[in-house]
């Protein structure tokens, strides 16, 4: 990764900034990234619930069952059992121990769906598709 872009929560680009080093903290959950441009921690204060976009060609391949998050979005949700149409998936909140996947139906509600192995069957991201394994009460 050579370069970041910073946009506030209105899509408007703040700021892009070249990466010197990064680093992610697995005991705090949290990425460090040294730049260029920023050199004191006071100097990031006005960044801070800030969007950081890194460009696909910047990315780093991540492991098995690891997901850039706009690789996700809009991908079609079904069923896993028969391929019903379930939803889009919209986004990919913070869920406490696990994200959470919001897959918005053809009614337009949201359903919060946990980012883990008992509820997700499959992400074919070549198909552009989640395969989604309901319990009951999980998408009422």
């Amino acid at each position: 990764m050579e370069k970041m872009s910073l946009y506030n929560a209105d899509g408007q680009l703040l700021r892009e900034l070249s990466i010197l080093s990064a680093r992610y903290t697995e005991h705090k959950g949290i990425l460090v990234i040294q730049t260029e441009e920023i050199r004191r921690i006071e100097e990031t204060e006005p960044f801070i619930g800030t969007f950081i976009e890194i460009l696909p060609e910047e990315r780093y391949a991540l492991g098995e069952g690891e997901f850039w998050i706009d690789d996700l979005k809009g991908l079609t949700a079904v069923r896993h059992e028969d391929g019903a149409f379930l939803g889009t998936l919209t986004d990919v909140a913070p869920g406490g121990e696990n994200d959470l996947y919001v897959i918005r139906d053809e009614n337009g509600k949201d359903h919060f769906i946990p980012a883990v192995k008992q509820f997700i069957g499959e992400v074919n991201l070549e198909k552009r598709e989640i395969r989604i394994l309901l319990i009951e009460g999980l998408w009422e």
